[in-house]
C-alpha cells in the first residue's frame, strides 16, 4: 500500500474529529497531549521511519480496538517486528507516566469506618481492596 501510517495519522488528525475519537477512542486535543507529555517528561522520541504521534497512535489502535500486530500491520504499513517494538515503548513510558499521575489519596485511611479499621478480623482484607481502589483513581 502507498499509504504510510504516517498518511494515517495525519488524516486522522486533520480529518473529521470524529474519526480520533473512533479509531483511537480519545479527541483530538486529548490525542495530541498524550503524545507531547511523553516526548517533553519520558523521553519518547521519534525514530527514523515513525514519528510520536504515530507510535502512539499504534499503541491506541492496539488498546481502543484489542486487535493484534497482523491489522496494525496492515493499518500503519509497518513489519510485525516494527508494531512490536514501537507498542512496548509507548507501554513502557505510559506505564512511567501512571506512575506520576495516578496517586492514592493521602488521608484515604481517614474513611475506614472505625468498626473495620480497628478489628484485626476485617481490617487486613479490607485494606487491600480499599488501597487497590484508591490507587487507581485519578
Amino acid at each position: 500500500s502507498s499509504r504510510t501510517g504516517n498518511i494515517f495519522i495525519q488524516e486522522i488528525l486533520n480529518g473529521h474529529p470524529r474519526c480520533c475519537y473512533e479509531d483511537f477512542r480519545l479527541h483530538i486535543d486529548v490525542f495530541n497531549s498524550l503524545c507531547l507529555d511523553p516526548k517533553t517528561h519520558y523521553g519518547l522520541r521519534p525514530t527514523r521511519n515513525l514519528s510520536v504521534e504515530e507510535s502512539v497512535g499504534i499503541f491506541l489502535l492496539i488498546l481502543a480496538h484489542g486487535c493484534g500486530n497482523r491489522l496494525a500491520q496492515e493499518t500503519f504499513n509497518h513489519s510485525g517486528e516494527t508494531i512490536h517494538r514501537h507498542f512496548h515503548n509507548v507501554l513502557k513510558v505510559v506505564l512511567k507516566l501512571s506512575g506520576d499521575i495516578i496517586r492514592a489519596n493521602a488521608n484515604y485511611n481517614e474513611e475506614v469506618p472505625p468498626q473495620i479499621l480497628n478489628n484485626s478480623r476485617y481490617y487486613p482484607m479490607f485494606k487491600v481492596r480499599y488501597i487497590f481502589y484508591f490507587k487507581f483513581q485519578l
